[in-house]
């Protein structure tokens, strides 16, 4: 056994504007073009920048910059879920570091990860602390919001996608909020993230991999220690031990890379031993290693 311890030209322009996703809504004559641009750029494939109002009047969910503005909000005050014009939609809410609502977001960024399933919004640096951790939503095409500490500090929103969708980010001002509306739509979402009560593992996505074997994710584990076992027939190959980035105020990051190890079908646990029994609490999963 092994016991190891570890401490763009292509980002897309995006533009604030009203709307929502109904055809009716273009109104240039040039509805077919731009159905065509929406498409490749909520499906997550590299193309030129937008100008703004080119998506039927409304912007599309990009890997790229929602605001850029000076921001007064310094904490994730509140996530919710409401039902929107046919659609889900996600609110975070940002306060003020005193707590009063904000009036401004801040540079914040939107990415559609399809092969994690997973929406991510990267908050202003200037947004460092968090009133809530996570919200259970359990909907068609939400499932759970998490609010994360990156290993760099800065603060970021995973929503975890039920189902196939379509979405737009958006930002608003007095007070101020990131608002992500989603329908139905869009090719299958390739994996889903392992979710567990102390640990959430975000890769790898799917049922193989090799290595280097990189696993990540965002744990809540007692003072941030983030345990990874490897076994192989329920016998224990490799033990890996890590901190997140976070555990007192919100789910913190952490990442794992395993340079070799067994091949084949092995069973891989990440998250910690509990204190009351010793017994694993956290996420397991399979993977095919070769």
């Amino acid at each position: 056994m092994e016991r190891r311890t570890n401490s763009g030209q292509a980002r897309e322009q995006v533009y604030r504007r009203r709307g929502n996703f109904a055809r009716d809504s273009d109104q240039s004559g040039d509805h077919q073009h731009r159905a065509e641009e929406f498409a490749r750029i909520v499906y997550g494939h590299t193309v030129s920048a937008m100008q703004a109002g080119t998506v039927f009047g409304y912007q599309a969910l990009a890997s790229g910059l929602l605001d850029d503005q000076e921001s007064d909000a310094e904490l994730v005050a509140g996530l919710r879920w409401t039902a929107y014009q046919g659609c889900e939609r996600v609110v975070v809410e940002l306060a003020t570091a005193g707590g009063a609502p904000a009036t401004e977001p801040g540079g914040v960024r939107a990415e559609l990860l399809r092969d994690q399933g997973i929406i991510r919004l990267r908050l202003d640096d200037l947004v460092t602390s968090t009133a809530i951790a996570d919200r259970v939503v359990e909907r068609e095409l939400v499932d759970r919001v998490y609010v994360v500490r990156s290993l760099d500090g800065d603060l970021y929103v995973d929503i975890h996608l039920g189902s196939p969708v379509l979405a737009r980010a958006s930002i608003n001002r007095s007070p101020a909020e990131v608002i992500v509306d989603l329908r139905s739509g869009g090719p299958e979402l390739e994996a889903r993230p392992v979710v567990a009560d102390s640990a959430v593992v975000v890769a790898p996505t799917g049922h193989e991999a090799e290595y280097p074997l990189i696993v990540e994710g965002y744990a809540r584990t007692f003072e941030a220690a983030v345990v990874l076992r490897i076994r192989v027939a329920n016998q224990l190959d490799i033990e890996e031990v890590t901190s997140a980035a976070d555990y007192l105020v919100t789910w913190g990051e952490y990442r794992f890379e395993v340079p070799g190890g067994p091949t084949g079908n092995v069973e891989v646990f990440v998250g910690e031993d509990s204190p009351e029994d010793g017994h694993e609490r956290g996420a397991h999963f399979n993977l095919e290693m070769g």
